[in-house]
Parts: structure tokens; C-alpha cells; sequence
């Protein structure tokens, strides 16, 4: 998404909500546009709030999570919901990084930076 287009977006979302306002980051995995588009997000949020109050929430397989990804979120206090399909035998059957490896360590070790 453009600079243009996200700046729209978030203006008039945030014009057309009322005092609380919630954006949802999902689909496909949000977490590839990157730290920096997240960071012109509230970047954004914050020139075009007001008065409201803005929350975020996140949906992610975790992969990308490192510590300056949780440190971004903890700060701007992101919901984030992990994608995770139970115990390691079966989240790794259908969960495969492109190396063909399971992916369920890595989900474990994001959840474990988001809880420090």
C-alpha cells in the first residue's frame, strides 16, 4: 500500500468511527510490510486521532517477531494474537517455513519475547 493510500485510509476510518476506534492487522501475515509501515501507521493514527482513542490488534504467525518488533508493539500497545495449531506434532504438519522446516520453535520463542 502506497503512503497516499494508507494516509487515507486511516483519516477516514478515523472520522468515520466514533470515540474509541479499532484497526485489525491481518491476512496473509501483516507482519512482511514491515516495522517501518507500522510505524507510519501510528505515525498517521496520531496526526488524525483527535480527541479519540486508537487501539490496535495484530494476527501473526509470530515468525518475524524479534525484540524490536515486540518492543514497537509493547509501546503502542498492539493486541497481538499468535497463530498457533496446538502441540508441536500437528502446529508443524501444516505449518512449514519455506525451507520445509516446522515453524512451531519459532512461534514458541515470539510468544516468549512478547511476554518479556
Amino acid at each position: 500500500m502506497d503512503d497516499s493510500t494508507l494516509k487515507e485510509f486511516i483519516k477516514q476510518y478515523i472520522a468515520a468511527s466514533g470515540n474509541q476506534v479499532y484497526f485489525t492487522w491481518q491476512g496473509g501475515e501483516p507482519t512482511l510490510a514491515g516495522l517501518d509501515f507500522f510505524r507510519k501507521v501510528i505515525h498517521y493514527q496520531q496526526r488524525y486521532a483527535g480527541q479519540k482513542r486508537i487501539f490496535n490488534a495484530l494476527q501473526t504467525n509470530g515468525i518475524l517477531l524479534n525484540n524490536e518488533w515486540c518492543a514497537f508493539l509493547k509501546e503502542h500497545e498492539f493486541l497481538v494474537g499468535i497463530s498457533i495449531d496446538g502441540p508441536q506434532e500437528l502446529h508443524d504438519r501444516y505449518r512449514r517455513s519455506n525451507s520445509g522446516n516446522g515453524t512451531f520453535a519459532k512461534v514458541i520463542a515470539a510468544i516468549e519475547r512478547l511476554k518479556s
